[in-house]
């Protein structure tokens, strides 16, 4: 995360009460159909209402759309989100099947989100939109 901090000075070097402010950047939005993931605040939102996802299931959504370009696989995606953890064999298909529960809406007409690779992993397919120059990376 990165914050930006403005200080002015009394000459004390002292902050002065009524000059300093502090602007956080609170990072990359992802934005794709009629949804918005936002990892800084933890929450995807669609269609301008915030959806809860269970908190592995947000760690799961986020590695995958950081990893996009590449199939990620199971090993890599139980490895990231739970570790050392011991995981029962369903636990990360039932995590998917969550995101892609709570993303169906966003994405009714513009096809998959999360393509599975049987045997392998998944991958992110949603186009991302680039919100600096209004085009899809």
């Amino acid at each position: 995360m990165q914050v930006d901090i403005e200080l002015e000075f009394d000459g004390d070097d002292e902050p002065a009460g009524q000059g300093w402010s502090e602007t956080v950047s609170p990072g990359p939005d992802w934005r794709f159909g009629a949804c918005a993931v936002r990892p800084t605040c933890r929450e995807v939102v669609i269609a301008g209402k915030v959806r809860s996802l269970q908190p592995r299931a947000f760690d799961l959504l986020v590695h995958l759309i950081e990893r996009r370009s590449q199939v990620v696989t199971t090993d890599d995606l139980l490895d990231a989100v739970w570790g050392d953890q011991e995981v029962q064999p369903g636990a990360l298909t039932m995590a998917i099947a969550r995101i892609r529960t709570a993303l169906r809406d966003a994405m009714a007409d513009r096809g998959e989100t999360i393509r599975t690779y049987h045997r392998v992993g998944y991958r992110f397919v949603a186009p991302i939109e680039d919100d600096a120059i209004g085009r899809q990376r």
